[in-house]
């Protein structure tokens, strides 16, 4: 699993959550976003950075 830490991405240990998390998502400095996409016939996730 990979996790922003505050200035890098890093791989960490995976866990199962119960559905919990939002669809998409940003950095905590705002320049790296995330969407994913959980569907039976289409599983993706876009990211994206500034510039």
């Amino acid at each position: 699993m990979w996790h922003w830490n505050g200035t890098r991405i890093t791989a960490t240990r995976w866990a199962v959550s119960p559905q919990t998390t939002l669809p998409q998502f940003l950095s905590p400095d705002r320049k790296i976003w995330c969407s994913l996409t959980d569907l039976v016939a289409v599983r993706r996730v876009w990211c994206g950075i500034e510039g």
